[in-house]
């Protein structure tokens, strides 16, 4: 897997793991009226559901990542097997198609220069055509690749924003009596 990607996931799966420890810790302080170690929010909000619930996601992503980028590769290497393999069989049969069949009377005239520059001629626009396949070829998978790097993108996002909305929507519902009674008119 791509280590820069490794890096933004392992932070945003951070960030996301740090949010929660912070707002459990935020809590037992609420709770216990006393400073608690974040050790315990820790080890409370490693024991959670969250926690499994945004490990496995992230997991999840990123085995699909590598999995489009395995499948990306192997179209590229099949890709280029069946290139090479046409390759060679197109100067199999367009190079030599005569060599053996000549006749006596064409064999005895001076054609080598001819067939010598033909057959170079010919080698270098096969040799264009396949460099033009390669890189087309090339040009595909990291399209595949860049695809699938979006994909994971847009799914730890997702993860985070579910995760991070959840724990919006309980802060807005504790909220909101406390909004109530401060906008009431006495």
């Amino acid at each position: 897997m791509n280590l820069l990607i490794i890096d933004h996931l392992a932070v945003v799966i951070i960030f996301e793991h740090s949010f929660y420890i912070f707002d459990k810790w935020r809590y037992l302080h609420h709770q216990q009226g006393s400073v608690p170690s974040f050790y315990v929010a820790l080890k409370q909000y490693l024991a959670s559901v969250h926690a499994d619930a945004v490990r496995e996601a992230a997991s999840a992503a990123a085995q699909a990542y590598e999995e489009a980028v395995a499948t990306a590769a192997q179209a590229y290497e099949e890709a280029m097997a069946t290139a090479t393999h046409a390759y060679e069989e197109a100067v199999r049969t367009a190079v030599y198609p005569y060599q053996r069949n000549l006749p006596a009377w064409m064999a005895k005239l001076p054609f080598k220069p001819l067939k010598r520059k033909a057959k170079e001629a010919f080698e270098r626009s096969q040799a264009k055509e396949r460099e033009a396949f390669k890189y087309s070829q090339v040009k595909k998978r990291e399209s595949l690749c860049s695809q699938a790097k979006a994909e994971l993108i847009k799914i730890i996002l997702e993860i985070t924003l579910n995760h991070r909305l959840h724990m919006f929507h309980r802060h807005v519902v504790a909220a909101l009596p406390l909004i109530h009674l401060s906008s009431a008119r006495p």
